[in-house]
């Protein structure tokens, strides 16, 4: 039985990984840590991660220290730590502390798009590949050496929900395929990863949302520019989303861009675009 101590912040799509790690036969979660609980929603109510509560109602011990330094528990001695959307850095002890690894599960094609936006920025750039890196975990972001690659392609339809969504599933797969694979062969096939040449994946912010609106008319209306504001529709859809800021006889309104068809004014509900100049 392999044991693995799980490291997981990132919405549901943490817990995809962590459910096939506590479903698969020979493989033992002994413990998890996650974010500690935070505001959230109008009421600012604290709310536990989705990897927090799936942990607690599958019987798992779960862990949220602010740091890794205030973790108040001798950790069980593991084979594999495994890291899916933890975002920190794991310190030097913490990386030698398991038997084998510390591995890390990201969104991309590295050495491309290292960071913490992989998958948003892969569409921005308008990518039509992509795929899950596996790699053993340094003291530095992204730049391990590679244990394992596997390419998925970016459809024209696909969106930073959609992708992330499949790339956690293939994720998921691949890292329980790995440890079934050590546990036959008691051994891990590791590639020096070269960090080159490559577009660092930041965090997108709200602002890099806005675009102003003769560049949102253009693509809205007569298709100029519809190829690039939709790449950047389906990078950042959900959060922090795509807006502009439409002039109205009343003074400017915001305005989101939920597809090359469909708006929202705020205030209002979704609507066609072809309806909006009813609403102002």
């Amino acid at each position: 039985m392999t044991t693995v101590l799980f490291f997981g912040s990132f919405q549901h799509y943490s817990t995809i990984v962590l459910e096939a790690l506590h479903r698969a036969q020979n493989i033992q979660v002994l413990g998890v840590i996650t974010s500690p609980p935070r505001p959230a929603g109008r009421h600012l109510k604290l709310t536990s991660t989705h990897t927090h509560d799936w942990a607690q109602q599958h019987n798992l011990p779960v862990f949220t220290p602010k740091t890794l330094g205030q973790l108040e528990i001798s950790p069980p001695l593991v084979d594999f730590i495994i890291v899916a959307g933890y975002g920190k850095l794991l310190p030097k002890d913490w990386l030698e502390f398991p038997k084998v690894a510390a591995i890390n599960l990201h969104p991309s094609l590295l050495p491309q798009y290292p960071g913490p936006a992989p998958v948003e920025w892969a569409l921005l750039k308008g990518e039509t590949i992509t795929g899950i890196s596996i790699i053993k975990m340094t003291e530095e972001y992204d730049q391990g050496p590679i244990i394992a690659q596997k390419k998925l392609p970016i459809l024209p339809t696909d969106t930073r929900l959609t992708l992330y969504q499949k790339l956690s599933e293939l994720g998921a797969q691949m890292v329980v395929e790995l440890i079934e694979n050590w546990n036959i062969k008691n051994s891990l096939k590791i590639e020096k990863l070269k960090i080159e040449n490559c577009v660092y994946a930041r965090r997108l912010h709200r602002i890099d949302g806005f675009i102003p609106w003769p560049q949102a008319q253009a693509a809205l209306t007569d298709g100029r520019n519809a190829a690039q504001v939709d790449r950047k529709i389906r990078a950042l859809a959900g959060y922090p989303g795509v807006w502009t800021q439409i002039p109205t006889p009343h003074g400017h309104r915001r305005l989101k861009l939920l597809s090359l068809t469909q708006v929202q004014l705020e205030g209002k509900k979704p609507m066609p675009f072809s309806a909006l100049s009813a609403h102002i």
